[in-house]
């Protein structure tokens, strides 16, 4: 089915349950829609979320994007009533988990008060899985997820269709089958051209941007580090110093001291002066 001024291409019966989206979110609702790539890049699960965007709010562009988490809620609060907030997971790897991470809690912290601005929040990220229980099932309305199909890796242009329901139980099915996206039926599956909505070369010029950006070191990783190397360095110099305490009891009671006269001296108990005696042995061999 042909739709919007841009006479792109929607799948009909994706068409028709976003046109329920569109006309529920006037009665006081709040919608988050996922949209996912079979935990795959380079799927076209872009693509598809700027063609529901832009289906949604006909008024989309890149001011409704974002590749920063902390912005979600700056754009939110600069949009009007029944428009879309579009957020991008841009990051890969270890990367992607700490960014996921900080948006989802600083979108569930937003969420109490984001009810009222009665918007479209899309979330574009790989893999469904990642994402934690509570914006999985209970906080977004669907899951658009791209795949490819059986026998054909490299052939782009599909999708499964979850409602919230459907969505909830594959989130547990599909977790426990290690993120399998078929332990539930979907909804429906669907298809989808390569139509884009923004333009490509400068969406990707400000992925990119905000990729290289963000490898900058963090202030507070910067510190932690410092303080991860301090604690090291600090039970590095405790071990060291216990063992040669360790050595030196020995030595002395090699030398004749009495275990009440060493007990008297260190102020240790009669078991610690015992495993001291024990495990001296297993110490490195250092000339004292």
């Amino acid at each position: 089915m042909i739709v919007t001024d841009k006479r792109y291409y929607m799948h009909s019966t994706l068409k028709d349950n976003l046109d329920i989206l569109k006309e529920y979110i006037r009665k006081d609702w709040y919608f988050i829609i996922l949209v996912t790539g079979s935990n795959r890049v380079r799927i076209g699960k872009t693509t598809l979320a700027e063609q529901i965007a832009y289906y949604l709010d006909p008024k989309f562009d890149f001011s409704n994007v974002t590749f920063n988490p902390a912005k979600v809620r700056e754009i939110s609060l600069k949009k009007n009533k029944y428009e879309v907030v579009f957020y991008d997971e841009a990051k890969a790897g270890l990367d992607a988990k700490k960014a996921m991470e900080n948006m989802q809690k600083s979108l569930l912290d937003f969420l109490a008060a984001a009810g009222q601005l009665n918007q479209f929040l899309i979330i574009v990220l790989p893999d469904y899985f990642e994402l934690k229980k509570e914006i999985a099932t209970n906080q977004s309305i669907c899951l658009v997820n791209c795949y490819t199909k059986k026998g054909n890796f490299f052939d782009r242009g599909n999708f499964q269709f979850f409602n919230i329901e459907k969505k909830n139980k594959l989130y547990y099915w599909g977790k426990k089958q290690g993120g399998y996206y078929w332990a539930v039926s979907p909804d429906f599956t669907g298809d989808f051209n390569e139509f884009q909505i923004l333009n490509k070369d400068k969406y990707s010029e400000l992925k990119h941007k905000f990729l290289l950006d963000n490898k900058k070191e963090d202030p507070k990783d910067d510190i932690i580090k410092r303080l991860e190397n301090k604690i090291n360095k600090q039970s590095e110099d405790i071990k060291k110093i216990r063992e040669a305490r360790d050595r030196v009891l020995f030595l002395a009671k090699k030398a004749g001291a009495t275990q009440k006269e060493i007990l008297k001296a260190t102020g240790l108990s009669f078991s610690q002066t015992n495993r001291i005696n024990h495990m001296v042995s297993w110490l490195p061999k250092h000339k004292i």
